[in-house]
């Protein structure tokens, strides 16, 4: 599905790392970790769109972080 272009993923990360608690290098390794996975697995293209989604609140550094691995858009969502 995803390589006929019937699915498109989202995110990419190994785990949604804690906005609350995490270092940016704990973000950047998991960010890449999961990259890494979706590559090792053959799944292309990567994720253009990052999703997040957040019940303690949001860093300001999250955007940044996804646009410094070619994210093109970010969508945040709380989940109640």
């Amino acid at each position: 599905l995803v390589h006929r272009g019937q699915l498109e993923l989202v995110g990419g990360g190994w785990v949604a790392h804690d906005e609350a608690l995490v270092t940016v290098d704990a973000a950047l390794r998991q960010l890449a970790l999961g990259r890494q996975g979706l590559l090792g697995a053959g799944l292309h293209p990567l994720p253009t769109v990052s999703w997040q989604v957040d019940s303690f609140g949001h860093s300001a550094s999250t955007a940044r972080l996804f646009a410094g691995f070619g994210y093109k858009h970010h969508v945040i969502n709380r989940l109640h």
